[in-house]
C-alpha cells in the first residue's frame, strides 16, 4: 500500500500502569523520532501525513494524541474505550471523547482528523456503554460540525463481534471476561483491516491525487461502495454502517 507501519509496545504492568496523558506523549515522541536523524524510517516516511490506529484504550489514546498533534491527519479507532470504572476520569485519565467535542483547544487551528470508528456490538464490560465506540462517533461528529470546513465527515461500523475479536490472540483471561460475537474471528480482522486500508487511501492519497477535483460527494460515494462491496464478500448482515 506504500505505508510504513511503526509499532510500539509499552513497559508496564498491573501494578505500574503508565496513564493516559503519559502513553499520548510517547506517540509524540515516536512520530518526532520517525521523523529525524539518519535512520531508515526518517529517509521514507512522511511525519506530516500521519494515521494513529487504536484499539480500545489505544483508540483513546489515538485520539487525545490527535488533539493537539497536528501531524495527525487521520484516524482508525478500534472498538475504542474511554474512561471506566477501572480508569475512572483524573488526573493522567482526561476523557478522549470531551476532547475530541471541546471547541477550546488546539485543533481549532487544523481540524480534527479524518476518522474512522469501527465498533464491536459484544462489547460488555469490556467496552460498557457510555464510554465505547458510539460515543466516540457521536464526537467525531460534534467535531466536524465544529470544524466544517476542516475535515471529512466521519465514518464507520460496528460489527457482531466481542471486545477482543480484533487480535490476532487473545489471552485466557481476555476470552473469559469479554463477551464475543458471532461473525468468525478471521473476518472481523479482514473486514477491519480493509477498512482502515481504504480509509488511509481516501485521507492521503485523494488529498495528494493530481485530481483536485475529488469532492465530499465523491468520498462518501466511494465509501458506500466499500460497504456494498464488503456485505457482498463477508455477507449482508456482517457490518452495520455508523450514522
Amino acid at each position: 500500500f506504500g505505508y510504513v507501519v511503526l509499532r510500539y509496545d509499552k513497559s508496564e504492568s498491573i501494578n505500574e500502569t503508565l496513564d493516559d496523558v503519559v502513553s499520548a506523549s510517547l506517540l509524540e515522541d515516536l512520530i518526532t523520532w520517525a521523523s529525524y536523524g539518519s535512520g531508515t524510517l526518517s529517509n521514507i516516511v512522511d511525519s506530516e501525513e500521519v494515521l494513529l490506529i487504536g484499539h480500545s484504550r489505544g483508540g483513546k489514546i489515538s485520539a487525545l494524541e490527535s488533539l493537539f498533534d497536528e501531524r495527525v491527519k487521520c484516524l482508525a479507532l478500534v472498538d475504542p474505550v474511554d474512561n471506566t470504572q477501572y480508569a475512572p476520569l483524573g488526573p493522567g485519565f482526561p476523557s478522549a471523547v470531551m476532547g475530541m467535542e471541546s471547541d477550546d483547544r488546539e485543533k481549532k487551528k487544523f481540524g480534527p482528523p479524518a476518522t474512522l470508528v469501527i465498533g464491536g456490538l459484544k462489547g460488555g464490560e469490556c467496552a460498557p456503554l457510555g464510554s465505547n465506540y458510539a460515543n466516540f462517533f457521536k464526537a467525531a461528529q460534534v467535531a466536524k460540525k465544529t470544524y466544517q470546513q476542516k475535515s471529512e465527515e466521519p465514518w464507520g461500523f460496528t460489527l457482531d463481534c466481542g471486545h477482543f475479536d480484533f487480535l490476532d490472540e487473545k489471552s485466557f483471561i481476555q476470552s473469559s471476561v469479554c463477551d464475543v460475537g458471532n461473525l468468525d474471528d478471521k473476518v472481523t480482522k479482514e473486514i477491519t483491516a480493509a477498512a482502515i486500508a481504504f480509509h488511509a487511501d481516501q485521507t492521503f492519497r485523494s488529498k495528494n491525487s493530481s485530481n483536485s477535483s475529488i469532492s465530499s460527494s465523491d468520498i462518501s460515494n466511494a465509501r458506500k461502495a466499500f460497504f456494498e462491496q464488503s456485505k457482498m464478500t463477508f455477507g449482508d448482515n456482517s457490518l452495520v454502517e455508523l450514522v
